[in-house]
């Protein structure tokens, strides 16, 4: 819960006394030094550390790994968008190419593993088993159990009028 404190001027100073609680909190005692941490605008952190402990970085330190992957990234974007990055999709698809002439087409290996499978579990082609418990519960469009239509009451709104025909008979 935030503690609000007013700020005082005092010989050209500004003072904001520190709460008990977070005094206790920080391990302060009278001569300790503090430092100020600004992470973003309009915010202040007070602590007693010189670097700032768990949490995210601020967003304006620079990152050393951040730094070399930010430099991949732009080294990947730019030979994708020349020609060297064409290049690799040509090699790609060379041996995408060139593992179907090795290994046979894999739909049709596929296929025939999966007509191997359906054999082992003695289903029907296409029917899995949450479909079959539905087809048992439900005939066509109309629920399992039949459905019993009521005739409901007339209703008589409060100043007396019937709300079925607007005649004011019930």
């Amino acid at each position: 819960m935030p503690d609000e404190r007013k700020v005082l001027g005092r010989r050209g100073q500004m003072l904001v006394a520190i709460p008990a609680r977070a005094r206790r909190a920080l391990g302060l005692v009278p001569g300790l030094s503090v430092w100020f941490h600004y992470p973003r605008t309009g915010e202040v952190l007070l602590g007693i550390r010189e670097e700032r402990v768990g949490g995210r970085p601020p967003a304006d330190l620079p990152c050393p790994r951040c730094e070399s992957r930010e430099r991949e990234l732009a080294e990947l974007r730019a030979r994708l968008d020349s020609r060297e990055g064409g290049a690799a999709r040509q090699y790609f698809a060379q041996g995408y190419e060139q593992a179907v002439r090795h290994h046979g087409a894999l739909a049709v290996k596929l296929d025939a593993a999966l007509d191997f499978l359906r054999e082992l579990t003695g289903r029907a082609p296409g029917k899995s088993g949450r479909s079959k418990r539905r087809e048992r519960r439900w005939v066509g469009n109309a629920p399992a159990r039949p459905v019993e239509v009521v005739d409901a009451p007339v209703l008589i709104a409060p100043d007396g009028e019937s709300i079925e025909d607007g005649s004011g008979a019930s």
